[in-house]
């Protein structure tokens, strides 16, 4: 599932979802594209 940055869980109390790991093969995409 989904982790913050911290690898907490959504839900959790400090969970924070501006902070999302990002596979890397996503970012890499993401910079391929541009």
């Amino acid at each position: 599932g989904r982790r913050d940055a911290n690898g907490r869980k959504p839900g959790d109390e400090y969970y924070d979802p501006r902070t999302l790991k990002l596979p890397n093969d996503f970012l890499k995409s993401l910079s391929a594209g541009q």
